[in-house]
């Protein structure tokens, strides 16, 4: 690991949220990776870009931008997940 500032090293120490125990305390946020396939599903980069920041030093990962409908993706022209077949009848 880095060397970092003494006033930091908390950070990488373990954390809670509630009973879930994080390896440390730093966050990466929802970011969309542009990595989805262009029908909004996963596929092995998008995958293993996210195992590499879970392996590495990011503590939690939150997946990022994600549509529920097909009509409704954030980024018209980005490819972006999406969780539209769970909500298929």
């Amino acid at each position: 690991m880095r060397k970092v500032n003494e006033k930091y090293t908390r950070m990488f120490e373990p954390g809670y949220i509630g009973k879930m125990k994080l390896k440390n305390r730093t966050i990466m946020p929802a970011m969309g990776s542009v990595l989805a396939n262009p029908d909004q599903t996963l596929n092995d980069y998008f995958l293993n870009y996210h195992f590499a920041r879970t392996e590495g030093e990011i503590g939690l990962n939150i997946l990022e931008i994600t549509s529920v409908e097909k009509e409704d993706k954030v980024y018209h022209l980005f490819l972006e997940f999406g969780v539209t077949d769970l909500f298929q009848t």
